[in-house]
């Protein structure tokens, strides 16, 4: 992803001149950090372990 960025940036630079440009987060891991936290809450409320699972199927 770093090398993404600096490619992205170095174009933007290039072609339109761009100084401004900052490596932002991808969203969607800051929402699976978001969502991560409030899981870990939900189970300690409940008093259960995070994320095992209820069932044991086999294959």
């Amino acid at each position: 992803m770093d090398v993404f960025g600096r490619t992205l940036h170095d174009k933007l630079q290039y072609k339109y001149n761009n100084q401004d440009f900052k490596h932002v987060r991808c969203a969607t891991h800051v929402l699976n950090l978001a969502v991560s936290e409030d899981l870990k809450k939900i189970f300690q409320i409940n008093e259960r372990s995070f994320l095992v699972p209820d069932l044991d199927v086999p294959f």
